[in-house]
């Protein structure tokens, strides 16, 4: 998460200067780099992931030792949260935030009802797959709102417009 916001503080300037050219060259490019990015940081949360794996035994004593499995999918569920920060953008530069505000909310009450439902089935790692669960739904949801406030070539079209 850290790493995503900084990045998206640099990125930011030329992100909206390029959708606000509105061409359809620009669009592409900030399309073909948005999906790189989006690689990169799910790169990033299984590289999190993969260090927890090597570092947990020297870093945890071993009566914590649960608690690897638990990070692994917390790395990832910090993960989708980058992912939604970099396509929230595209609703930023709409003017359509309050969406991402209900976003966010609604996210949160499914985080805590999936989380409460499975903590009582699996213990701390219920807490987990239902916080992995509810920011993998708050991004499908925020990329699906800023296809729709903001058209893009996100499978190739030419343009991006509906």
């Amino acid at each position: 998460y850290i790493l995503i916001h900084t990045f998206m503080l640099a990125w930011s300037p030329w992100f909206y200067e390029h959708l606000k050219l509105d061409t359809g060259a620009t669009r592409r490019r900030v399309v073909l780099l948005t999906y790189a990015l989006s690689a990169l940081a799910l790169l990033g949360g299984l590289a999190y992931g993969v260090s927890t794996w090597v570092l947990y035994e020297f870093m945890v004593d071993d009566a914590y030792s649960s608690g690897y499995d638990v990070a692994i999918v917390l790395s990832l569920a910090q993960a989708m949260i980058g992912l939604q920060i970099m396509i929230s953008a595209f609703i930023t530069f709409a003017r359509k935030t309050s969406a991402l505000a209900t976003i966010t909310l609604v996210t949160g009450v499914v985080n805590i009802a999936i989380s409460y439902i499975l903590i009582q089935m699996m213990g701390m790692m219920g807490a987990a797959i239902g916080t992995l669960a509810a920011n993998a739904m708050g991004l499908v949801i925020t990329w699906v709102v800023a296809a729709r406030v903001h058209s893009m070539p996100w499978f190739g079209e030419k343009g991006g417009r509906a």
